[in-house]
């Protein structure tokens, strides 16, 4: 079975697409074949199109592909229970957390209360990676782009929806601002995972974090 966080992200094709097993076969590429991921009793927990490109049916074994690996990283990775690898979700939490990391839950990563301080301390339990310790408290911003515009929402857009109406320290998503280049030591994997092909990322956070490597500078 899976744990929480290898399946707490979204299937950036979304659930229908990546509930087919044959989604992988879209994907072909590198065919150097790679360990398995992390021995037999992992693999029972996916299915082989997540991980190699072998007929089940024909084939005692299914050695990891790495190529197949990338793919539903960048497409299914709920699906395949890489949430883990996923830009979102792979950084380092705090050094020293305030707060203790392994009692979080996706309760608290969609509670108001809790968001900005696990966005600051333990950002990969919620996917809060990309977003620099500005979140938006209120988990709908995003659904309403009118809210960052109405003078009477004014005070709400501020204090709830920092990321979503630009209120963040520094450039934020889609605005056009901000440096280019690698700015995050995970680039080199985030690239091999498909981060700059994906369509889960806008171009503006391509460029902010892994800019040189995707070559968007």
């Amino acid at each position: 079975q899976f744990t929480e966080t290898a399946v707490n992200c979204e299937n950036a094709l979304g659930d229908s697409y990546c509930g087919k097993t044959s989604f992988a076969s879209l994907y072909k590429g590198d065919t150097t074949y790679l360990p398995a991921v992390k021995g037999a009793d992992a693999k029972k927990s996916r299915i082989v199109a997540c991980y190699s490109g072998v007929d089940p049916a024909t084939a005692a074994t299914a050695p990891q592909d790495q190529a197949y690996v990338s793919a539903a990283v960048a497409t299914c990775a709920k699906t395949c229970g890489f949430c883990c690898m996923t830009p979102k979700y792979n950084c380092k939490n705090a050094d020293e957390p305030a707060i203790n990391c392994e009692i979080v839950t996706q309760e608290m990563c969609k509670d108001s209360k809790w968001r900005d301080t696990i966005a600051v301390n333990c950002p990969n339990k919620c996917g809060f990676c990309l977003d620099g310790g500005c979140i938006d408290t209120a988990v709908d911003c995003d659904k309403d782009a009118k809210i960052c515009t109405k003078a009477a929402m004014a005070t709400f857009a501020k204090a709830n929806c920092k990321r979503t109406c630009g209120f963040c320290a520094t450039s934020t998503p889609g605005s056009g601002t901000g440096t280019c280049g690698d700015s995050h030591p995970n680039c080199v994997n985030w690239v091999h995972n498909g981060f700059c092909q994906s369509n889960g990322y806008t171009n503006d956070q391509k460029r902010q974090y892994c800019g040189a490597s995707c070559k968007l500078c």
